[in-house]
C-alpha cells in the first residue's frame, strides 16, 4: 500500500512538472494580466534608485527652492500624464517619454518640465526624442527647462524661476 502512494504520489508530481513546463513552454502575451503574473513570479527583483547622483542633486536643489512656495516638484513622470492630445498618433507619439522632472503649480497642473541633459544624455535618437518633447510642450503652453552639467545651483534656480516669469 505505501508503494502505491508513493508511485501515486511521483506520478502526480511529474504531472505538474509536466503541466509548468508546458506552460512555460507558451509564449506569454503580456496584454493578459494572468500572462504578467506568470512572468512576474518567475523573475527575481530588486530596488533601484529612480535618479542617478547628477539628477539627484539637481532635484534636491529645486525641491529645496520649491519649498515655501505654490509648487511640488515631481520626478519620472510620463509626458503623457504631463500633457495630452486628442490625436491618438500625438498622445501615442509622447506617452513613452519621461520626464526628469515636473513643477506643478498649486492647482496640480505643469508649470514647467525640466530635463537634466546629463553627460550621457546623447546617445542613439536622443536629439530626435528631446525635439518630439520641446515641440509637444511647446504646443501645450508648458516651458521647458534644459539643465546641463555645468549648471551649478544658482544657475539651475534662475532657470527655472526665468522659465515661471510671465
Amino acid at each position: 500500500m505505501t508503494e502505491l502512494v508513493l508511485i501515486v504520489l511521483v506520478a502526480a508530481a511529474g504531472l505538474t512538472a509536466l503541466r509548468l513546463l508546458g506552460r512555460r513552454a507558451r509564449p506569454l502575451d503580456l496584454r493578459d494580466p494572468a500572462d504578467q503574473l506568470i512572468a512576474v513570479r518567475r523573475a527575481d527583483f530588486a530596488p533601484r534608485a529612480i535618479m542617478n547622483q547628477a539628477e539627484f542633486r539637481r532635484y534636491c536643489w529645486i525641491e529645496d527652492w520649491a519649498r515655501g512656495r505654490p509648487y511640488r516638484l515631481f520626478t519620472q513622470v510620463s509626458y503623457g500624464e504631463v500633457i495630452r492630445s486628442s490625436d491618438p498618433q500625438a498622445h501615442a507619439s509622447i506617452n513613452s517619454k519621461r520626464a526628469d522632472f515636473v513643477l506643478v503649480d498649486a492647482g496640480g497642473l505643469p508649470a514647467a518640465v525640466i530635463e537634466y541633459q546629463g553627460t550621457g544624455h546623447y546617445r542613439g535618437n536622443a536629439k530626435a526624442r528631446d525635439a518630439v518633447k520641446r515641440a509637444a510642450l511647446h504646443r501645450a503652453g508648458v516651458p521647458m527647462v534644459e539643465l546641463f552639467p555645468r549648471h551649478d545651483r544658482d544657475a539651475v534656480i534662475g532657470l527655472v524661476e526665468a522659465a515661471l516669469a510671465p
